[in-house]
């Protein structure tokens, strides 16, 4: 039987960094050009380029997800459900704000 204790601290650690840098780069300008790490910081148009270079990243988790013998095949659908789903809409936000953004510079 696997223990799911490890896996829920790390989505919860996962959930509070994100809410924290959420928080902190909320009223702060953002970035267009130049490397940064924090994904908050960065402008509409570089967060819709940064989810293009992740997507390897996430078509690789999703097999390796596939691969692992000992997760029940639930959590592998839900997994691969829940992973296509937030990817897709995460670009579809970004793309139309980021556009929202061009239009709103451009006047």
């Amino acid at each position: 039987m696997v223990d799911y204790i490890p896996m829920i601290v790390s989505i919860s650690i996962v959930l509070i960094v994100n809410l924290g840098f959420w928080l902190f780069y909320r009223k702060r300008h953002k970035k267009d050009k130049g490397f940064v790490f924090a994904y908050y910081h960065l402008s509409y148009r570089r967060r819709f380029k940064r989810n293009l270079w992740t997507m390897p990243v996430i078509i690789l988790s999703i097999v390796v997800v596939y691969i692992v013998d000992f997760l029940p095949p639930w959590f592998k659908h839900g997994f691969l459900v829940a992973a296509s789903i937030i990817t897709v809409v995460e670009l579809v936000y970004n793309y139309r704000k980021a556009k929202q953004e061009e239009h709103n510079t451009s006047e």
